[in-house]
């Protein structure tokens, strides 16, 4: 099927080193900013979507994948060990699985794929990785904090009472509950080969004697963690059963290298105020900070299905990386400590931010619920452009947003996008309370940004004393709670956008912008007679609408695409 768009778009950039100050004056940091140039072609076939990697060996990762369109050739699959990805193989058209087989056991591998006929390729479907399993014999260590055996981790009787250092390449250390020190991840690496930290659980602890099950109904404490080389799995697998708590001033996690997963965990700040005194006591500045110091870069970062919670300033702050995939988490009761010094406290940077960002590129934000914070905003992106129109400087690049809920009723915008190159914001939902032109989206100095299918409470150029650039803001089939239109400069809706101050919600507090404690996913879930239903657009080569909405779900479920994060259904 010849998809009806006739234009193309030339996207290019440049690749310079760059520098940047802090915001109190401090040094100077190196920058690297990549390049590329990109022609999209409308006439390539829709990309395929919801890739699946799963490892079924040592040396063998299963693909699977869904196929939406009807015009391809083949597809060709893409794969990566933490580099520069490279094409593996390509298969027929409607083929929908792959197996990668003669792989290295213990290693993350990333995939991902296109479609493609004579006219050409589609963009790539999202990134999916897979990491193979373990092999050899004596590669499973045990750690036990109240272990009283021979201590040498041979087995649950004899477990380590902490982990030991350093770690062995190509093992897996299994953790039971209890409370452990912090610790620095220095391992030298070999290769890409992996070192595994797993929290132990009834289904998943190891082949070795002595378990009981006492050692793996709670969950497993550290003191924060610091990753400053590369390749580690740090799995706290059911639920969040591996908790990490803030010290006072720093960063819950801090991830300094490439190739390093974190998944199942719950980073804890322990945020500490004295009301009284007007002055914080205690806890973390930041949840995760990845490549955020000086002279360290982080790349092929992956942080799924965590908690971040309870922290003074930032739940993310994200610099100078490549590659971050930041899928199914949760950002909540952040205090604002770093906001133009409203609060006192060590943690002030000039802004708060539920996920503070600088040159970061190539990157993926899926499924995250991000409410019932004090920040300025629930996202920042930002670099430091002279120019970006004419001419470059430092600055995010090439960033996707799906299926995110950002609910901010108590800050000035729900998100800002400044100084970044290629924003795809798709299916989100950005929400809070209106004040005046304010409470939605605010941009400047944004190329190649694409909205479709978002719940938008308002977008407001003014405030940074941008304006509207058709060109270089597209969008349509978005849902506004209000506009700004009338005012100069100000975005103008497109045919098949909808102002309306109701989107829907399951929850009518929360269309209010109303804060309110605990709010769920399910509040944010449209109902019927909702005008986002079947509202939306369903993509085409260019624009890869997610296939699959916040809870799993495929679209479309009616008869189109619904707008926001949610397909309705009952």
């Amino acid at each position: 099927m010849m998809k009806n768009i006739v234009i193309l778009i030339l996207m290019m950039s440049l690749i310079h080193a760059g520098c940047w100050f802090d915001n109190a004056g401090g040094s100077k940091r190196a920058l690297l900013v990549l390049t590329s140039i990109t022609k999209s072609n409308p006439f390539a076939p829709i990309a395929p979507g919801g890739l699946q990697a799963t490892p079924v060996s040592s040396s063998r990762i299963d693909l699977t994948w869904h196929d939406y369109s009807d015009d391809e050739s083949g597809f060709s699959i893409e794969r990566s060990a933490g580099g520069d990805f490279s094409e593996i193989a390509s298969v027929s058209a409607a083929v929908t699985s792959y197996s990668d087989s003669g792989l290295t056991s213990g290693i993350t591998y990333y995939y991902r794929l296109r479609s493609y006929t004579g006219l050409g390729r589609s963009v790539f479907s999202e990134v999916a990785s897979g990491t193979t399993f373990l092999s050899g014999s004596g590669v499973y260590y045990y750690i036990r904090s109240d272990a009283t055996g021979a201590n040498d981790g041979s087995d649950w009787t004899n477990a380590r009472t902490a982990l030991p250092d350093p770690l062995v390449r190509g093992r897996c250390y299994y953790v039971a509950d209890g409370s452990y020190p912090g610790y620095t991840f220095n391992d030298p690496e070999s290769g890409a080969l992996n070192i595994i930290i797993k929290k132990a659980t009834a289904a998943n602890h190891g082949p070795a004697a002595g378990w009981q099950s006492s050692y793996g109904d709670g969950t497993a404490e550290f003191q924060p963690l610091r990753f400053t080389t590369s390749y580690y799995v740090l799995d706290g697998q059911a639920g969040t059963g591996f908790t990490i708590r803030g010290g006072f001033q720093g960063h819950v996690v801090s991830i300094l290298s490439s190739g390093v997963i974190v998944r199942n965990c719950d980073l804890d700040g322990n945020f500490q105020y004295d009301y009284a005194g007007g002055v914080q006591t205690d806890g973390a500045c930041t949840g995760f900070g990845i490549g955020d110091e000086s002279p360290w870069y982080a790349s092929f970062v992956t942080v799924e299905h965590c908690s971040i919670h309870d922290i003074a300033d930032d739940g993310f702050q994200i610099y100078n990386s490549d590659r971050v995939y930041v899928s199914d988490n949760v950002v909540h009761s952040l205090y604002s400590c770093g906001t133009d010094a409203a609060l006192d406290g060590p943690c002030f940077n000039g802004h708060s931010d539920s996920i503070e960002i600088f040159n970061l590129a190539n990157s993926e934000f899926n499924r995250n619920f991000i409410y019932d914070t004090e920040p300025t905003n629930a996202a920042l992106f930002f670099g430091n452009v002279a120019d970006l129109y004419g001419g470059y400087k430092v600055y995010c690049k090439n960033i996707i947003l799906a299926n995110n809920i950002f609910y901010m009723p108590r800050a000035g915008f729900v998100a800002y996008f400044d100084e970044a190159d290629g924003i795809k914001a798709y299916n989100n939902i950005f929400w809070g309370r209106r004040q005046g032109a304010y409470g939605g989206l605010s941009i400047w100095k944004v190329k190649n940004l694409d909205m479709y299918n978002n719940i938008i409470l308002s977008i407001y150029y003014g405030h940074m004393h941008d304006v509207y650039r058709p060109t270089q803001h597209r969008g349509d089939y978005n849902l506004f709670g209000f506009s700004n239109s009338s005012m100069a400069g100000e975005y103008r809706e497109q045919p098949h956008d909808i102002v309306n101050p109701d989107p829907g919600f399951a929850n009518p507090a929360v269309t209010a912008g109303t804060t309110i404690p605990n709010p769920t996913p399910a509040d944010f879930a449209i109902q019927s007679g909702s005008a986002c239903i079947d509202a939306g657009y369903s993509g085409d080569a260019v624009i890869a609408i997610p296939h699959f909405d916040f809870s799993g779900t495929e679209r479309p479920r009616g008869t189109g695409i619904d707008i926001g994060a949610f397909e309705y259904g009952p």
